[in-house]
């Protein structure tokens, strides 16, 4: 998919047992596969941080504006499969550069503790400006861990795009 034609992505995940420390798991989208994540250099995706509670973050990256771990305010738990979106026909409400599209600036949503869909990392501007409008990006679910003998695993029981078709 290219960036100018991506509306959505959703995602709906459930973490089967909690990251440990040295464990992580990226879920969004992204241009190309690498097996160190910050060096991924075009994505939009949600990241779990394994540590004793994991922490969700969003993050960008246009190979020019890296925008990495802004808090989500919202856990996962291991019990229920919880949505996750980037959204990315909302585009910039109040803030933002003339000239930037929709497709630009993505938003992120989460089913919160008491199942309602919330904004999270409101008070970021996700700008991938950086990255042209025909850049590609691929659903992308990546779970880690740099050393250790746990056994990470997500199950995943939904991926949906939503694109517009190219002209």
């Amino acid at each position: 998919y290219t960036l100018a034609n991506i509306l959505r992505a959703e995602f709906l995940i459930k973490m089967n047992a909690a990251l440990g420390a040295n464990e992580e798991c990226v879920i969004g989208l992204a241009g190309d596969q690498g097996d160190t994540l910050d060096n991924i250099t075009y994505n939009a995706w949600f990241k779990i941080i394994g540590a004793a509670t994991p922490t969700v973050v969003a993050e960008t990256d246009d190979n020019t504006t890296d925008t990495d771990d802004k808090a989500t305010g919202i856990a996962l738990g291991t019990s229920t499969h919880k949505r996750l979106i980037i959204d990315f026909t909302e585009g910039v409400k109040t803030v933002g550069a003339p000239g930037q599209s929709k497709a630009q600036c993505p938003q992120f949503y989460m089913i919160d503790s008491q199942g309602v869909l919330q904004r999270v990392a409101v008070g970021t501007l996700f700008d991938m400006s950086g990255a042209a409008s025909t850049q590609g990006l691929q659903p992308f679910i990546q779970l880690q861990k740099a050393s250790g003998t746990g056994v990470p695993s997500i199950s995943v029981r939904e991926v949906k795009i939503e694109y517009k078709e190219a002209a």
